[in-house]
């Protein structure tokens, strides 16, 4: 069985993958949700070409399914204390529009930034001089939720569902000055509650100066009153370094006839694989330093003046 997931794991990704978990049993242990396997009976498959399998795949997520239901929550503090890789929902507000560096950049095609050469912007990725350059976002956020305090940034396309307006109209509108760099549409973001679909991968957070990338963000009110309130089905299992959708098959929980699949050769799950374990959350007093060694971004600290 970890022979099969580790051999997937080396493939190409392309996508999320499907994963069917036939004649398993649901199990909540300490207020966590698990599947644990049925002795000979639990089988495990990895992207079935079958027609189920294949429109379950292809069927558009709604923007409710994807943050209340495809991914885990986290608080903030969860979110620093995390050793998973993947995607997270998250809950929080907005507290300051970071201006530690400029909130937009000049862009080649391919959305990377472009240097200058002899005032001529050059494209190292490309190896490209590039005259047309489109400005793009890079936006710098300081969010709380009561937890603990992350820094997220926004490019182009987050940051443009957010504020309704492409960087280059934002730019256009030259409603601010020297002493205040930053237009008054970002700077009214703070004070504003938002659902934010984090990325938690090691080799990104240290890219982006311990900021965790936002790849989605909502401000919907009827999303942030069902998040909070807890109205919506548990989010899938916690524990995958891979973020999966997970159909399962028994005679409570089953939409569709599985019963192609009961001459399937695929091996039955080992009597030793058991429950999934469960990762105790991190001590409150975890010091920074510890947090830093683990790769998940930074705690912020506030001061207004």
């Amino acid at each position: 069985m970890v022979d099969t997931v580790m051999g997937y794991l080396t493939l190409p990704r392309i996508g999320l993958p499907i994963v069917i978990i036939q004649f398993a049993r649901i199990n909540i242990y300490k207020g966590e949700v698990g599947i644990q396997n049925l002795m000979n009976a639990s089988k495990v498959l990895w992207n079935p070409e079958i027609p189920e399998a294949i429109e379950f795949k292809n069927r558009p997520a709604s923007i409710k399914d994807e943050f209340l239901k495809l991914y885990p929550r986290k608080s903030l503090y969860e979110l620093l204390q995390t050793n998973e890789d993947g995607c997270f929902i998250i809950l929080g507000t907005v507290d300051e529009v970071m201006q530690e560096s400029l909130w937009w950049y000049m862009a080649c095609k391919c959305m990377k930034a472009v240097s200058y050469d002899d005032g001529v912007p050059y494209c190292e990725d490309c190896d490209l001089y590039v005259p047309d350059c489109t400005p793009r976002y890079k936006l710098k956020l300081a969010v709380s939720d009561g937890s603990d305090s992350v820094s997220l940034i926004l490019f182009d396309s987050e940051s443009y569902s957010l504020l309704g307006k492409s960087c280059r109209e934002l730019l256009s509108e030259k409603r601010y000055t020297r002493t205040c760099p930053y237009p008054a549409a970002l700077m009214d973001l703070v004070g504003h509650e938002f659902l934010f679909r984090v990325e938690v991968k090691d080799d990104a957070v240290y890219s982006f100066d311990e900021c965790f990338r936002v790849r989605r963000v909502s401000s919907e009110p009827t999303l942030i009153r069902e998040y909070t309130e807890g109205l919506e089905e548990e989010t899938p299992l916690k524990g995958q370094a891979l973020a999966c959708m997970c159909l399962l098959f028994n005679a409570s929980v089953t939409e569709i006839d599985v019963s192609p699949l009961s001459n399937d050769p695929s091996p039955s799950v080992g009597e030793d694989s058991g429950s999934a374990s469960k990762r105790e959350p991190g001590h409150a007093t975890e010091c920074a330093t510890e947090k830093k060694k683990r790769g998940r971004g930074k705690s912020i600290k506030l001061e207004r003046t």
